[in-house]
């Protein structure tokens, strides 16, 4: 497994990571509902976008980050109202590529990979190494930048469409259970829309795209529960 030592864990100025969560929760609305049960859930190569939204509901969130900077900005924005946090959150130091070293397979009940994963040499390992450390039943939200065009990350030209991931996990026994999209500012391109799509016109209006002018495409997956064969 090769990983690039510059893959970008720092989360820029450009991809709209907050509206990628209010998008996911608009998905699956039980994950607001403070009835419902707690869930595990590692925020992969973020910046604590996922917690600051998660943690209050009262979930555990991990948040692995290389950058200790965004490790440290997460924690300021968490703890500057620590009576809302339900939950718990762990903020850790560490790359993508340490996720099958430090943690037991299903270990999460919900991951999520925003705007990082194609910045890897191979972004088809990074998949893998999620899916391992994700609870069967399990949800992988996962959004990337989908472009037919070259987008280099150094020397490694990255092609990811919808379809290419979704034949990757689909080689995983993980399947997609819906496919949206979110739009960057001032740069709109053609996006993933089907019929399942819960995209609010919130999220359009902050990032300036129409429903079909989604720069960054987003897939939610679940990973299948096995049932033991009777004997």
């Amino acid at each position: 497994m090769t990983w690039s030592d510059d893959a970008r864990e720092v989360t820029g100025n450009g991809p709209p990571v907050a509206a990628l969560v209010t998008d996911l929760i608009a998905t699956l609305p039980w994950l607001a509902d403070l009835r419902s049960e707690r869930l595990r859930v590692l925020e992969a190569a973020g910046a604590g976008e996922g917690a600051d939204t998660l943690v209050p509901l009262g979930h555990t969130v991990v948040v692995l980050n290389a950058a200790q900077e965004l490790l440290d900005a997460a924690r300021a924005r968490l703890m500057a109202d620590p009576d809302r946090l339900i939950g718990n959150v762990a903020l850790t130091r560490g790359s993508i590529a340490d996720v099958p070293r430090r943690w037991p397979p299903n270990a999460f009940d919900l991951i999520l990979c925003h705007t990082v994963f194609e910045q890897s040499i191979d972004p088809q390992a990074v998949l893998t190494a999620l899916v391992a450390v994700l609870k069967p039943g399990g949800y992988l939200s996962l959004a990337f930048t989908q472009s037919a065009d070259d987008r280099s990350n150094g020397d490694h030209p990255t092609h990811l469409t919808a379809e290419t991931v979704a034949s990757w996990l689909s080689g995983l026994d993980v399947a997609v259970v819906r496919r949206g999209g979110v739009g960057g500012p001032g740069e709109p391109a053609p996006g993933v829309e089907d019929g399942a799509s819960h995209l609010q016109e919130a999220i359009q209006a902050q990032m300036g795209a129409g429903p079909g002018l989604a720069r960054y495409c987003h897939l939610l997956a679940r990973k299948p529960i096995v049932f033991p064969m009777p004997l």
